[in-house]
């Protein structure tokens, strides 16, 4: 990534009649759950309020408090 761009985390959701990517503004410490949160898609599509998330980073399923590091996609 280039110094000069944003450090971001991407946060990615897709169903088979709508997808939603969320680039949000990456800060050391920064869970993969707070990036979740801070990206807005839980409020856009509710079936994920209703269940416990499952989380990856790029399809490697991770815990919610892990680190994420700029440039990852959750």
């Amino acid at each position: 990534m280039s110094r000069l761009e944003p450090e971001v985390v991407e946060v990615a959701y897709a169903r088979p009649d709508r997808q939603r990517v969320v680039s949000v503004p990456w800060r050391d410490g920064m869970t993969a759950h707070e990036a979740v949160l801070a990206s807005g898609i839980v409020g856009e599509f509710p079936e994920l309020a209703a269940n416990p998330l499952v989380l990856g980073i790029y399809g490697r399923r991770i815990d919610g408090m892990q680190p994420v590091r700029a440039g990852d996609r959750v």
